[in-house]
């Protein structure tokens, strides 16, 4: 199941743009009424509603329409990319919010990486054992709580080496000079091999991707069929939407695409489905 509705969607795009639901829903020939129980998923939104939404919105009508349909279903992907292992983790906090922790590493080796801990450590940590792996980094795609609540209580266990960008080092917690402040296209070593930073700033300004071996992990730049929320509306929104299509949909199509929140999609199958990206947007980014 997507983690982003269409009624999501819509507000996110709203939202990120600074524009008044009343004026929204008379533009797209809907009460205020309608469009607030479209965005609060109280009612689900029609493909028809969906297509007047997005012409108001700057969003790609067909495919929020799909999505409003619940034509889009991100397909399941496994576990083994050529020459790694990916193992997630839903891990829930005290007050019931989930997200996704990831524990990342090259199959010819025990290093690895753990992809934000945002909590349940014992969990992760014996994860790791019954894989016998050694973490090496803490790679943190954004310094929320959700995502890097559990970050000491796995310092406390292994000699680790924390990354993340170097705007969002006030939002982890941790001493300045505890974190490694990765540089855009950094290349980091595990084992024989080393995976790749990407700068994909929006939900929070120092926000982080991380690639390896045909996966990269996108914390809150997307989500299946989507766009996390901006940290800073309009400002965020901009950004986030600059990160995600200059950077993450330029990658290549059968990249797997591993969000904080929900399911795993690929390059792929969002050039074809997010409805932030028209058609016209990804044919000019002139990839393959």
């Amino acid at each position: 199941m997507l983690e982003d509705q269409a009624g999501d969607i819509v507000r996110k795009a709203r939202l990120g743009q600074g524009m008044d639901r009343s004026a929204v829903a008379g533009a797209a020939g809907l009460s205020e009424a309608e469009l607030e129980a479209y965005e609060r998923r109280v009612e689900p939104l029609s493909p028809e509603a969906a297509v007047a939404l997005a012409e108001v919105l700057g969003l790609d009508a067909r495919k929020l329409a799909r999505i409003a349909a619940g034509a889009y279903v991100p397909r399941l992907q496994p576990e083994t990319t050529p020459d790694a292992l990916v193992r997630r983790l839903v891990v829930a906090q005290e007050d019931g919010r989930t997200a996704n922790c990831y524990l990342f590493g090259f199959q010819d080796t025990e290093e690895a990486v753990v992809v934000d801990p945002g909590a349940e450590p014992k969990r992760i940590l014996a994860e790791l054992d019954a894989l016998k792996w050694r973490p090496r980094y803490v790679a943190l795609t954004n310094g929320h709580p959700e995502h890097a609540g559990a970050i000491e209580a796995i310092m406390d266990e292994w000699a680790v080496c924390v990354l993340a960008g170097a705007q969002d080092v006030p939002l982890i917690g941790l001493e300045p000079e505890r974190v490694h402040m990765v540089r855009e296209a950094e290349l980091l070593p595990l084992g024989r091999h080393a995976f790749r930073a990407i700068f994909t700033p929006g939900h929070t300004l120092g926000g982080v991707s991380y690639l390896a071996d045909h996966a990269c992990f996108v914390g809150d730049a997307l989500v299946a069929g989507s766009l996390g929320n901006p940290d800073v509306p309009e400002v965020g929104y901009r950004l986030l939407r600059d990160s995600v299509g200059s950077k993450l949909l330029a990658l290549p199509p059968e990249t797997r695409l591993y969000p904080g929140h929900g399911p795993s999609t690929t390059v792929a199958e969002e050039r074809a489905a997010n409805p932030f990206f028209s058609t016209a947007f990804i044919q000019s980014l002139n990839v393959p």
